[in-house]
């Protein structure tokens, strides 16, 4: 791997998130319909030091509204956010629901759109709560099968102890 300028491994935290994602999806069947070559990932900033607002997003890139947009050299329908440090910052559990949450939102025909849920809110449904609630036995299931996993050490790393090591 790549060292960085202090000759230590250099530690890529979005890659770390994808290859967390790659786990998710290839043993989860309800994202059976996910390309994740075709989802980029990226980090923000986020802008408050606060446990309140967004901890990540999916945008939709493709579908019928325009040109299709490239990252890395590949076609990308789709762009997961994660927040930093915000989502660190969450206990193991919610920072893996947070990304089923996320994983969720892909269209179920992974065609560059949003999924679309009945109910109040066009993306959430009735309720976020609600959305998560029906999330957290695919989350179990993947946290039972993985709770020792050493490729996921870094979500259960605090985040400044995470950068004083790479």
């Amino acid at each position: 791997g790549a060292l960085d300028s202090l000759g230590r491994m250099a530690f890529h935290y979005t890659d770390a998130v994808n290859l967390v994602l790659e786990r998710i999806v290839a043993e989860t069947a309800l994202f059976a319909h996910v390309r994740l070559p075709e989802v980029a990932v990226g980090f923000a900033h986020a802008r408050k030091h606060s446990r309140h607002g967004m901890y990540a997003k999916l945008v939709a890139l493709g579908g019928s509204r325009g040109e299709p947009c490239f990252f890395r050299g590949r076609r990308v329908l789709y762009a997961l956010y994660v927040y930093l440090p915000r989502f660190h910052e969450q206990r193991f559990a919610e920072k893996v629901l947070t990304l089923f949450h996320e994983l969720f939102h892909v269209g179920p025909d992974f065609d560059g759109e949003l999924r679309r849920m009945p109910g109040q809110n066009q993306y959430h449904g009735n309720s976020r709560e609600a959305f998560d609630e029906d999330l957290k036995p695919h989350v179990r299931a993947f946290l039972d099968r993985h709770s020792s996993d050493p490729r996921f050490d870094f979500l259960r790393t605090p985040l400044d102890a995470l950068e004083r090591s790479h």
